[in-house]
């Protein structure tokens, strides 16, 4: 049984419901729709308790989606084809771990963006004397910025993949690798 204000809450939050598309806002008024059914007694007035729910469904999403970042598992079609072709790696790496390193490497926060976009370049192939032309800078510079990359590439990917409890292998991916 519901009070008038709270199925006041829960018909709006609904009416809302039917008029989005986006994952986001679904999300967030089905936890909303939840708080409010999860309270069905309330008597406070019904914009409130509707403000309120969704709020408060902001504010979940918002801690779930730092705990958890959304990635996408779909990757470029240039760094598939750029990537599944190269095996410099001793062994070659396979598409699979390539493609998951590449896929890591955009998602991860514990590096920079100059960091991320030279450790991209490396794993499509540069190397130091054509990423120094692209850069504009002498090779000896592109080298130590490669040195720092992969440095700071691989202790993040120590610290996120490597020690994560269900990761079995212990294997740096390719761009990690000293090749250059």
């Amino acid at each position: 049984m519901f009070s008038d204000n709270s199925l006041g809450a829960y018909l709006y939050l609904q009416e809302c419901a039917r008029t989005q598309t986006d994952s986001y806002a679904l999300e967030r008024l089905d936890r909303a729709l939840d708080e409010v059914a999860s309270n069905p007694l309330r008597d406070h007035p019904a914009q409130f308790q509707a403000r309120s729910a969704m709020a408060n469904a902001a504010k979940v999403l918002k801690s779930r989606r730092a705990l958890a970042p959304v990635t996408s598992l779909e990757v470029r079609q240039e760094y598939r084809d750029d990537i599944g072709a190269d095996s410099r790696c001793a062994g070659g790496p396979s598409s699979l771990e390539a493609i998951e390193t590449v896929v890591w490497l955009t998602g991860t926060r514990a590096i920079t963006e100059v960091q991320r976009s030279i450790l991209m370049a490396l794993a499509q192939g540069h190397d130091a004397a054509s990423l120094a032309d692209r850069q504009g800078v002498p090779i000896a510079r592109m080298r130590e910025r490669i040195a720092r990359a992969r440095a700071a590439g691989r202790r993040a990917y120590a610290g996120e993949v490597l020690h994560a409890p269900e990761c079995s292998n212990n294997v740096l991916p390719c761009a990690l690798t000293v090749s250059a």
